[in-house]
């Protein structure tokens, strides 16, 4: 198509891929430059960009919410913002919080009507229910000192997060200040774990697992980690449930817990996996930094090709 004489049209790329976020009918991806997603059911891609309302900036995580059909987008500089019936709406408060640290965001986790973010300042809670952040929990260091948070979950109404300082958590009984640093307790970490030694947590409220770089899975239980058989944990880039399954993204490949094992996921295409999800043990997506979007069904994996540049260009 032409453009008129004396103008420029952007070509953006789409690559590297970063996150994805499941929702009943759609697939939606964040990239570098934007956001796209997929019709589960038509195959069909549709680009959203700054002129539907979003920033430039690179995307580092989505997160949905099916309680209430939205969708968190987490851009690169810890700004945020919602999509909610296909509006989309900036929330910059992070942006405005005052902070000797550099602001970079590790993890999200969900529980209910809030939604985790594990960062550089601290633990943000992000309420759906009222689009806003409730509450930033980073003075609960020894003595109050400021916390790096760098993974977070839920189990037994307990709020159980991996700091700079060790494992720490606090209850969620609505009764408990957890901005008072006195009302958060140490747990030990994982065996021949350095209390300072940042690692992932994940939990589906029911179990709660901890992946360990170089070292392997642990399951929390009567307040010791148990080592479970698991793969061989490198270079993780995402450690999140699928439904009820672990999903483990480490370079080269990826692992989906089925019962008491795991299903490794091995391709060429599988390069540099940065996060997955499988609705089942047949059907499945990977972001891939290198290869992009990918498919997995019935034993088959599949690139899904986005219609953009490999690089950003210009053309007159």
């Amino acid at each position: 198509q032409e453009i008129p004489v004396g103008t420029w049209r952007t070509h953006l790329s789409y690559q590297p891929i970063t996150c994805l976020a499941n929702t009943p009918n759609r697939l939606y991806v964040g990239t570098s430059n934007g956001l796209f997603y997929l019709d589960k059911e038509s195959n069909e891609i549709t680009v959203l960009s700054n002129q539907n309302g979003l920033k430039a900036t690179p995307i580092v995580k989505l997160v949905y919410d099916s309680s209430q059909d939205v969708l968190l987008i987490v851009y690169e500089d810890a700004e945020l913002a919602i999509l909610k019936d296909n509006q989309i709406s900036i929330i910059s408060t992070l942006q405005n919080i005052s902070t000797s640290f550099e602001k970079k965001i590790y993890q999200t986790s969900l529980y209910k009507n809030n939604i985790y973010l594990s960062t550089s300042f601290g633990l943000v809670v992000f309420s759906i229910s009222s689009m806003e952040v409730k509450e930033i929990y980073y003075q609960i260091g020894m003595n109050a000192s400021n916390l790096e948070v760098y993974s977070s979950a839920v189990y037994q109404n307990n709020l159980y997060i991996v700091t700079n300082e060790g494992v720490k958590s606090g209850s969620l009984n609505s009764k408990v200040n957890l901005l008072d640093f006195k009302n958060w307790g140490k747990i030990t970490s994982p065996p021949g774990v350095s209390s300072t030694t940042p690692f992932m947590i994940a939990s589906n409220n029911n179990q709660l697992y901890a992946a360990v770089d170089n070292n392997g899975v642990y399951q929390f239980q009567e307040n010791k980690w148990t080592q479970i058989d698991s793969p061989p944990i490198h270079t993780i880039s995402s450690f999140d449930f699928s439904v009820d399954q672990l999903t483990i993204c480490q370079n080269e490949n990826v692992f989906l817990q089925n019962g008491n094992e795991f299903i490794l996921f091995q391709h060429d295409l599988i390069k540099k996996p940065r996060d997955a999800f499988f609705e089942s043990t047949n059907r499945g997506w990977i972001v891939d930094e290198i290869s992009g979007l990918l498919s997995f069904q019935n034993g088959i994996i599949d690139q899904i090709k986005l219609n953009s540049p490999a690089i950003n260009s210009i053309s007159h």
